[in-house]
């Protein structure tokens, strides 16, 4: 028997979803969301299933870099059978400042067969803010202050919504040089503090993306 492992949107968290047969078995567990947060002692991971059907549980593993070669990081056990959303969370210790992370769930049966969801990514920093305002009504970016700067900039976005985002820095010819920022937030402004480090002078472009959204300001570091 065919079994697939569906993810579906945040979007849809607690929504109701209609499925047709179409001559495929309806999943053992459906997952309706899977995300990272950073907290001063590790990257917290939380989960919810919409349904659950002989679940034994799920075996968390993590990626460092790329998303292959994914170690184990621990076990948490399932709910067996359910009709009503479940959550979950577990906060992995042993992630390391300043790397980056991929996340998967093995989602393991009672009867020993299992299925691996999406893969979730994460930079593991800290150098980040949020700020005590309203919520904004639409997703932005704003220009970096200082600019020019050396070696740290401050870079504000916001969020109307809950959104998985990146925050990259391309130079001049589009070559991407970082990836600043990888990670779920729930929605609110921020502010994120970006170190150059090593990075030469030069002029750089930071490109904010978060769904639909996509934003680019012009940077420039003089040392």
């Amino acid at each position: 028997m065919k079994r697939i492992f569906f993810l579906l949107s945040i979007a849809v968290v607690f929504g109701f979803l209609t499925f047709k047969n179409y001559g495929f078995d309806i999943l053992p567990v459906q997952l309706i969301y899977f995300y990272a947060v950073n907290q001063d002692n590790g990257v917290l991971l939380k989960w919810g299933t919409a349904t659950e059907v002989n679940n034994y549980g799920f075996d968390v593993e993590r990626a460092q870099d790329t998303p292959t070669a994914f170690i184990y990081i621990d076990f948490v056990p399932g709910s067996g059978n359910s009709n009503s959303p479940k959550h979950y969370s577990l906060l992995d210790t042993s992630a390391i400042l300043g790397n980056h992370y991929f996340y998967r769930l093995k989602q393991i049966n009672t009867d020993g067969t299992y299925e691996y969801s999406d893969t979730i990514e994460v930079n593991y920093v800290l150098n980040l803010e949020r700020e005590n305002s309203p919520v904004p009504e639409t997703y932005s970016l704003f220009q970096n202050y200082p600019n020019p700067f050396n070696p740290s900039t401050k870079i504000k976005f916001q969020l109307p919504e809950p959104s998985d985002l990146k925050l990259l820095l391309f130079n001049s010819q589009g070559e991407l040089i970082k990836e600043l920022l990888v990670q779920y937030l729930d929605a609110g402004s921020y502010i994120f503090d970006f170190n150059a480090g090593t990075i030469s002078s030069g002029v750089y472009f930071i490109t904010f993306t978060s769904k639909n959204y996509t934003q680019t300001i012009k940077a420039l570091l003089l040392k």
